[in-house]
């Protein structure tokens, strides 16, 4: 059996962001309901659905098709890794490039 090290634990955060009121106007909270709500109906109208029945949707599609989706629509989706700190930030549908940021 493992054992389990508590400094090697993170855990991972994401943030959304999209374009301002200039942009997408007083839209913008429908747009962000929507728009995924879309995506994910046109992933599965596609079928790229990975399994059946009801379940999450990070376990129905997969993450990376899904936030390049999001970005191709506007929506920017960061990710954090933190272990004991912040060790990682980037944008989540970029290539990892094996460099850490502040």
């Amino acid at each position: 059996m493992a054992q389990r090290d508590e400094a090697n634990e993170a855990r991972r955060i994401y943030r959304t962001s999209h374009p301002g009121m200039s942009d997408w106007g007083l839209q913008a909270t429908a747009k962000m309901t929507g728009i995924p709500a879309s995506i994910g109906a046109q992933l599965l109208a596609r079928g790229e659905v990975q399994g059946c029945g009801v379940m999450a949707p990070e376990d129905a599609f997969a993450p990376t098709r899904f936030i390049a989706e999001l970005a191709r629509r506007g929506i920017r989706v960061e990710e954090r890794i933190e272990e004991c700190g912040v060790i990682d930030v980037r944008s989540a549908d970029a290539p990892s490039q094996g460099q850490m940021h502040s």
